[in-house]
């Protein structure tokens, strides 16, 4: 019987284009199967349903295992994930005016996993990516409706909207923005399926209109940050398939793309002595893939 090939990895690079992040990277080369967890690896520094769009330019590193006959052995899996962010227009800067647009780049590498088998991601100085709350606690999706007064679209008449709406299709994933336990589950009013997460006594998270939530997830159970916890739906008061999305602090919801976490919140651990050796090994190895353009 003959041996499957070595492992080999593959760099895939591409623009954005006026279509969602999801469908360009496909149509660019990166496999579906490894959207998420390129997503889930870069949501801590990129909102991938405000921020990222037309003339953003991605890049990917996959490993996979061939059989002499072509066929795939095992998974494939993403051991880098980048994307350079240009911003669609000129910021305003209270002090100097007009400022020229400044490109934010996010680069990560995949290095060995955490206790609950998550992949662990790190910037190139071995600092990791997890703090605070995810910025985008779904798989893809757009903000429709942002926090703040609106006209109701189902009641008609003007009120706060205390969260952010993520539209997207009836059964997306939806994960837990940051370690914590589940406080509540069931239905709630015109929430519909509504869930919430503590993450500190005085800091949770909410998601409701859910379809439905995770398989075995239950009230007190401990979930970690970026693990599927419901899925998307369009039940109670509601006028299409979208993602409800709350962060309350001390009971009271605050808008979720201006809260900002402590300071103790978003200190990052970062690899020291033989581990940031090894990771230094890992990154180089990746880098030289990457400018090899294979």
């Amino acid at each position: 019987m003959l041996a499957a090939s070595p492992m080999t990895r593959r760099t895939v690079r591409g623009e954005i284009d006026a279509g969602d992040f999801f469908t360009s990277a496909v149509a660019h080369g990166l496999y579906d199967v490894l959207v998420p967890d390129f997503t889930k690896a870069l949501s801590f520094d990129l909102d991938f349903a405000r921020e990222v769009g037309p003339r953003d330019v991605f890049e990917a590193v996959y490993e996979e295992r061939l059989s002499p006959g072509g066929d795939l052995v095992g998974a494939r899996r993403l051991v880098f994930a980048g994307l350079r962010h240009t911003p669609s227009r000129v910021a305003l800067d209270a002090d100097a005016g007009l400022a020229a647009d400044r490109p934010k780049v996010a680069e990560l590498y995949r290095f060995g996993q955490a206790d609950d088998g998550e992949p662990r991601w790190f910037d190139a100085r071995g600092v990791a990516a997890r703090r605070g709350l995810m910025r985008t606690p779904i798989e893809g999706g757009r903000i429709t409706s942002v926090f703040g007064m609106r006209l109701h679209p189902v009641l008609g008449f003007y009120r706060q909207h205390k969260g952010i709406d993520f539209g997207t299709p009836v059964g997306t994933p939806v994960f837990s923005a940051g370690d914590g336990s589940v406080r509540f589950m069931g239905p709630a009013s015109g929430y519909g399926n509504y869930l919430v997460i503590a993450h500190t006594p005085t800091l949770w998270t909410a998601y409701a209109h859910l379809s439905r939530f995770g398989d075995g997830l239950s009230v007190g159970q401990a979930v970690r940050q970026g693990q599927h916890i419901a899925w998307s739906g369009n039940i109670g008061t509601s006028t299409g398939p979208h993602l409800h999305y709350e962060v309350l602090v001390g009971g009271v919801q605050v808008d979720p793309m201006a809260y900002t976490e402590s300071a103790a919140e978003v200190i990052r651990p970062r690899l020291l002595g033989e581990e940031l050796v090894r990771f230094m090994t890992e990154r180089d190895a990746i880098d030289r893939v990457r400018a090899s353009g294979l």
